[in-house]
């Protein structure tokens, strides 16, 4: 396999639309947003619910642009994963 010199690799993130959303953007001050709801939504895709379960605890529930219906539903997902399935069907009731 060759390797690809890292102005390749650049030009590839740059054509790509640079990285992921959830994994941050500088805010004021330079430090790193998390968007933890769309890091859990690909740690529950990736079949890492017990991550995504920690994200998802920092999601903020009382923020008026938070997606509740992903919140319940990525709840109901791992609750499926660990076979727990009342609390599956409660938390997917509420999506």
């Amino acid at each position: 396999m060759t390797r690809l010199p890292k102005a390749s690799l650049i030009a590839l993130l740059i054509v790509a639309g640079g990285p992921s959303p959830a994994l941050g953007a500088r805010g004021k001050k330079g430090a790193e947003a998390v968007d933890h709801l769309a890091l859990a939504a690909l740690l529950v895709r990736d079949g890492h619910p017990d991550r995504a379960e920690v994200e998802l605890a920092q999601v903020p529930l009382d923020d008026p642009a938070t997606d509740l219906k992903l919140v319940w539903r990525l709840r109901g997902f791992i609750a499926l994963d660990r076979q727990a399935w009342r609390e599956a069907a409660e938390a997917l009731e509420q999506a």
